[in-house]
């Protein structure tokens, strides 16, 4: 009836465990109840629990069938065991049945002796992908409320070359102690030590991180305590098995009309069997779209044993000025089996550089949605200069027509006032963005001139030869 359930150690504590069946079946169903964890069934000596049955049979007719499982009491601090029932078909099911999904049941044996541990002995974790990092939360348990306080150190060590220190560490744990108060309530018997795991794409063996609970002052014992699981250890296993791209032979940039750009993969080690990946193209609003600007093969290949795949993106030409317009290529598909993108999903951002800017605004006109009741709507506006400049550019906006107003409590803001091109500026530092906020819906029906004036005859001066293009932008505010 569910994947999970509870069971406290102790002579007399029960277990029922339901297998239910959609409808009554016509026949008898025999099943097989396969039995594993780390608690130990039996009915003499360390033995944790007993079940009812191994082979449970549901009678023709019959909606369910149970299973019990009993507790044994021993004065052991063993901390929680897990007993796993997995169910299978003895002979044939009748004809159009079928084991659901849930074919497997995990029963927690809870420790009753005056304890306190780690949940768990040990986990698995993969790395996270390079740069990345990922938060565990490791749970203690106290299994009775103390009668006074519990203070416990907590101190790590890392195996298989995991370091805490450094600019090459692996991993970071939050605290150095913990405590548990006096009398504490169910909810408070449990407290998590973090443990940040930290990605990087070296070539690795087995790495693992041991926590252990030390008695601090005494106190566990003064309160008749003892220690269940003492250490928990955390294993990483090897990640040379990463796909990510190849940072140093990859462009991040795409120029229209015939301009070319590689993005290549990379594997830290050759794979046993060829690596076909699906390549797609974002497709959000304002991004540059495959097949419309600019050409993207479908796949990437990386064959068996070898280091690497590329692709190569084509710009396409279009008049349009659409200054630069940004896109994202998603890297998808199997992966031998033990291999992991890095990061996961695989993406890499560029931008596509568009060869019909002008000095001043990309567009002269725009048609912006005023918002909706007491909402805002914010936008942005391109400014663009056609090359490089060899000395600083200041131009400002300014509002020198049409009928909404303009300013921080008016109809619309504009911001920034000002736009700075830096000398020696290339590539996307070549177009700036002026934001627009539309802050009242009173503002639909209206326009809005803006203006850019050149400060200091800065297009001009300090080795400048240029001159605006495109000086006015209207906009024109449309209902929301």
């Amino acid at each position: 009836a569910s994947d999970a359930s509870t069971l406290v150690e102790g002579n007399g504590t029960m277990r029922t465990v339901t297998v239910n069946v959609t409808e009554p079946a016509p026949e008898a169903i025999t099943l097989d109840i396969g039995v594993t964890g780390t608690a130990m069934e039996g009915t003499t000596g360390m033995a944790d629990y007993t079940i009812s049955t191994r082979r449970l049979t549901i009678p023709a007719n019959s909606a369910s069938g149970t299973i019990t499982l009993r507790g044994r009491e021993d004065t052991e601090n063993e901390g929680n065991e897990y007993i796993d029932l997995m169910l299978s078909v003895v002979g044939t099911l009748p004809t159009g049945w079928a084991l659901g999904s849930q074919t497997t049941h995990r029963v927690t044996l809870q420790d009753n002796d005056r304890s306190v541990g780690f949940v768990d002995a040990m986990q698995t974790v993969m790395e996270p992908g390079s740069s990345n990092q990922m938060a565990l939360q490791v749970p203690v348990h106290i299994n009775q409320p103390p009668g006074g306080a519990i203070n416990l150190e907590v101190t790590h060590k890392g195996e298989g070359g995991a370091m805490t220190t450094g600019s090459g560490g692996d991993y970071v744990v939050a605290i150095d102690s913990l405590s548990f108060r006096a009398n504490a309530n169910e909810q408070q018997r449990t407290q998590n030590i973090t443990v940040t795991i930290i990605g990087d794409n070296d070539s690795e063996t087995e790495e693992r991180v041991v926590l252990t609970l030390g008695n601090m002052d005494g106190s566990l014992m003064t309160n008749g305590f003892s220690f269940g699981n003492q250490t928990h250890t955390i294993i990483i296993p090897p990640n040379d098995n990463i796909v990510s791209i190849d940072s140093d032979n990859t462009d991040d940039t795409l120029g229209e009309n015939g301009g070319t750009a590689k993005v290549t993969v990379k594997v830290e080690q050759a794979p046993p069997s060829a690596i076909t990946l699906t390549v797609t193209g974002s497709t959000g609003m304002g991004d540059a779209v495959a097949g419309t600007d600019y050409t993207l093969p479908g796949t990437l290949r990386i064959g068996a044993g070898e280091s690497s795949g590329e692709i190569t993106l084509t710009g396409m030409n279009d008049e349009d000025r659409e200054g630069i317009e940004p896109f994202t290529l998603t890297f998808s598909g199997n992966l031998p089996s033990g291999w992991n993108f890095s990061p996961d999903p695989l993406t890499h951002a560029m931008n596509l550089l568009d060869d019909d800017l002008v000095n001043g605004w990309v567009d002269t006109t725009s048609m912006l949605a005023a918002p909706t009741g007491s909402n805002l709507a914010n936008y942005s506006l391109q400014v663009s200069l056609v090359s490089s400049p060899a000395g600083a550019v200041t131009l400002r906006v300014g509002k020198t027509g049409g009928d909404a107003t303009e300013g921080a409590v008016a109809e619309v803001l504009v911001d920034p006032k000002t736009v700075m091109f830096s000398a020696g500026a290339t590539g996307d530092d070549l177009t700036q963005n002026i934001g627009i906020r539309i802050q009242s819906n009173r503002a639909a029906g209206k326009t809005l001139e803006l203006t850019l004036t050149d400060v200091n005859n800065s297009l001009t001066t300090n080795g400048n030869n240029l001159m605006l293009d495109n000086p006015t932008h209207t906009i024109t505010i449309t209902a929301p």
